[in-house]
């Protein structure tokens, strides 16, 4: 298409392309924060102090392998946290945080992570519970164990678990089982072989 003859189909095709990155940004923001829920839970209190000193004593486990850039960054946030929090008793957070091995219960993991990362294709292509249940028992491992069993269940598992609801227009399941954009999501998330 040449933009300058076009240029109203030109903007349509940047703004429909923006969009699309946009759902892909939002689903691994989706996931890292879903997995950061379970894994550091203190960055997660109610209280918004709590849970940036949280991330600082967090972060402090790691500063051994940064940069100088983001070492001289975590100093100078470090120090200027530490100054605003001389008087307060939060200020403890910082080092629990630090030395917890505190994590939530994460049972499902790897589902997690492959239905997070394909749904911005069963948003695109208005997939069914049933599409989106026939594409993960093709990459995950163990294909009929729970959520996997049936559509109500997966359905349930999405919006209870995850967090994602489907919208618009219902959906018509593919009868092959293979809805359009199937194979991105194989390539996405390669099939995983059953664990020994």
């Amino acid at each position: 298409m040449d933009d300058a003859k076009r240029p109203v189909e030109a903007i349509g095709l940047m703004r429909r392309s923006v969009e699309r990155w946009c759902e892909w940004i939002d689903a691994l923001i989706h996931f890292e924060t879903h997995a950061g829920w379970h894994l550091q839970p203190a960055k997660f209190d109610p209280d918004p102090d709590k849970r940036e000193l949280a991330s600082l004593g967090i972060n402090q486990r790691y500063f051994a392998d940064w940069n100088d850039f983001r070492k001289t960054w975590w100093h100078w946030h470090h120090g200027e946290a530490a100054e605003r929090f001389k008087n307060s008793p939060k200020w403890a957070t910082v080092g629990k945080a630090m030395a917890s091995d505190d994590e939530r219960p994460w049972r499902q993991p790897e589902l997690d992570m492959v239905i997070i990362s394909i749904w911005p294709l069963v948003k695109l292509h208005n997939w069914t519970y049933r599409d989106l249940q026939a594409v993960a028992r093709m990459i995950l491992a163990a294909p009929h164990r729970y959520p996997l069993e049936s559509e109500q269940e997966l359905a349930t598992y999405c919006q209870n678990v995850l967090g994602l609801r489907k919208s618009g227009l219902k959906g018509r399941s593919n009868p092959e089982g293979k809805p359009r954009g199937w194979e991105v999501a194989l390539k996405l998330c390669p099939r995983r072989a059953e664990s020994s």
